[in-house]
């Protein structure tokens, strides 16, 4: 009973001066963890309103881990509580929390490790009360911000999992070399020991619901073949249209523009799924935009899937909102937005 326990262990103390306390609990209230957030920052005010002598220090103990570990993320009525711990401090002032995530016990609820814990409540009295020039609290998220890779992944390989949420990456791993980025989406889960996330981002996968183009709408594009993958390449990295490499041109068919011998502006053809043919590599040199030259490419290559009886699709970087603007404009249609990754065995 909370109240038997105050009025016995607790209420006797209040007359005695008091320099502050230190409190290890919390589980009990797992069940209840939101409450917390109020409760406890409750019971220390109510505590220093008993004793009348200002906010004395108060310092506490966060959960620490517990259970065994679970493969992908969830819900977890302790880390709740943890949070609601940690709000307290910027509750009330002039208390702590000692971070002891890393010293629990996956099977033991009280970590064995009990002067890791009293060595972290001890930082917070001398530096706060007794004047040491010692850290005592631990980090605290402020926020964050996103980067995206600049780097140009050069590879010629997508990879697929049959169940995404159930990666088999032992079996990719017989197929993919050491340092070898290869593409992956809808996957996005933790990666596991011996694979790193090199890059992430957000696409549309659009898919064409117009009609048959009447004519080719770039009769002077030129067949690219493999004396052109050089050039291809360079394209490629100077854009950023996806997943290229010096072979990508042989997965289907690639037409280029040139002036002056120089590769301006290409489109091809890359992944089969059944009836689907996917549109890929669609990029213009940024000296050379404006004049309508990949969106020619593009439906000359519409044109040629939809006579062959296939159905075209893309993929779109979800923050290119001009070119998404353009297939949009020109026939295709949002069909899902995906995550697609860069992975490596590392």
């Amino acid at each position: 009973m909370p109240t038997y326990l105050y009025n016995a262990m607790i209420q006797p103390l209040i007359p005695y001066a008091i320099q502050g306390a230190i409190w290890y609990q919390g589980e009990s209230n797992a069940s209840r963890a939101y409450q917390y957030r109020h409760l406890f920052p409750l019971m220390i005010q109510c505590w220093r309103d008993a004793w009348g002598q200002g906010d004395f220090p108060f310092y506490w103990v966060q959960l620490a881990d517990f259970q065994a570990e679970r493969p992908e993320p969830a819900e977890s009525a302790w880390a709740e509580l943890r949070e609601a711990q940690t709000l307290t401090m910027s509750k009330l002032p002039n208390t702590g929390e000692a971070v002891i995530i890393d010293l629990g016990e996956a099977h033991d609820i009280h970590p064995k490790n009990k002067q890791g814990v009293a060595m972290r409540l001890a930082r917070w009295a001398l530096a706060q009360d007794y004047g040491y020039d010692i850290v005592c609290r631990s980090p605290i998220y402020k926020s964050m911000e996103i980067v995206r890779f600049a780097a140009f992944f050069e590879s010629n390989v997508i990879v697929a999992f049959p169940e995404p949420r159930r990666p088999d990456f032992d079996a990719l791993a017989e197929i993919c070399a050491i340092d070898e980025p290869v593409y992956c989406p809808e996957w996005t889960g933790f990666a596991p020991a011996g694979w790193c996330i090199l890059d992430e981002m957000t696409a549309f996968r659009m898919t064409w619901q117009g009609g048959t183009p009447s004519n080719d709408a770039f009769p002077d594009a030129v067949p690219l073949g493999p004396q052109h993958a050089a050039q291809a390449v360079a394209l490629a990295r100077l854009t950023r249209p996806g997943p290229f490499g010096l072979r990508t041109i042989e997965l289907g068919d690639y037409f280029g523009w040139f002036e002056d011998g120089q590769l301006v502006a290409m489109a091809g053809e890359r992944l089969r799924a059944g009836p689907y043919r996917e549109v890929s590599g669609i990029c213009t040199h940024p000296d050379y935009r404006g004049r309508g030259l990949a969106r020619r490419l593009t439906l000359k290559l519409v044109r040629r899937q939809l006579q062959r009886g296939e159905t075209p699709f893309l993929h779109v970087m979800a923050n290119n909102t001009a070119a998404r603007r353009l297939y949009l404009d020109m026939g295709f249609d949002d069909y899902c937005e995906t995550t697609i990754r860069v992975i490596s065995r590392c």
